[in-house]
């Protein structure tokens, strides 16, 4: 009973919620949440001065460095805090508010699991972990905070139980939920690692490269390769976007790359490689195995 009446509050009256944490991550959810009709109750943060800049965006009246501030009644309690305190407050807030029995827990955090809402759990709450995939600069006057969370995919760890109520919250975001299995978190972190950072570090090498190649501009000329290569690899994988000579199969090129590499920036060699070596894999047709 209480999961349809619950469906129904999220999709025409709105989740009424209590936040904590004021960070990057908090002022986008929070932010975007008041934009789509939820109701922030409370802002808790470690810095009170966050807190009460937080809560005046998005016309909220309580706020302050505790969490017993967060009203009990409260649908549901948004945990966006670093990983490491997310246990702690779990414990806090089990133990230093009577809440309603229907009010639910989810923290944002990509690699910890539900299990860091034991506590909560315990005391029959529903417990969910939703993680946007999306980065959240500290400082970016280009994007408006809610802009992050507009059209992004969303992982979802909770139980069976609770998976239609937690793809219904994310919906009601405007977002994309899909399910990650409790063992494979860690994984699925490790992949949004991947996509977030670690082509940002090849590009500020390519704007070195083209530095010492006396190309002005710095990434700007570089931009619509980017976008272009991204939009394909997008549409069609990467195995289709990729080109150069390493799929072309030139050597002479490669050995050529290798050796100017060498003498400009030799603590890359072992990763050229290697991405080399990966994007050879992608040229080299599979073997196809018949019965004779």
């Amino acid at each position: 009973w209480w999961e349809a009446l619950s469906a129904q509050r999220v999709v025409r009256e709105g989740v009424v919620a209590g936040l904590i944490g004021a960070g990057p991550v908090g002022t986008a959810l929070a932010v975007h949440c008041h934009a789509l009709g939820h109701s922030i109750q409370a802002v808790v943060s470690r810095r009170p001065a966050s807190a009460r800049r937080l809560a005046r965006r998005v016309g909220c009246r309580t706020f302050g460095n505790r969490v017993r501030i967060v009203p009990s009644s409260v649908d549901l309690v948004i945990v966006t805090t670093p990983d490491p305190a997310i246990q702690t407050i779990a414990v806090s807030l089990a133990s230093s508010v009577v809440w309603s029995r229907y009010t639910a827990f989810v923290h944002t955090s990509g690699s910890s699991t539900t299990d860091a809402f034991a506590p909560l759990r315990a005391m029959g709450h529903r417990v969910a972990s939703l993680h946007p995939i999306q980065s959240f600069p500290h400082h970016d006057a280009s994007r408006k905070p809610d802009s992050l969370l507009s059209d992004v995919w969303w992982g979802v760890e909770c139980s069976q139980k609770h998976k239609t109520w937690a793809h219904r919250l994310i919906r009601s975001l405007h977002g994309h939920p899909f399910q990650v299995p409790k063992e494979a978190k860690i994984v699925y972190h490790l992949a949004c690692t991947f996509a977030a950072n670690y082509p940002v570090l090849l590009w500020s090498l390519a704007t070195e490269l083209g530095r010492r190649a006396r190309i002005p501009h710095g990434m700007a000329p570089f931009a619509p390769l980017v976008r272009s290569t991204l939009a394909h690899a997008i549409a069609s994988g990467p195995a289709r976007s990729l080109t150069g000579p390493a799929i072309r199969g030139d050597q002479a090129v490669i050995r050529a790359h290798r050796k100017v590499l060498r003498r400009l920036s030799p603590d890359w060699i072992k990763l050229f490689d290697l991405l080399v070596m990966m994007a050879g894999s992608f040229a080299r047709p599979r073997t196809v195995r018949t019965r004779r």
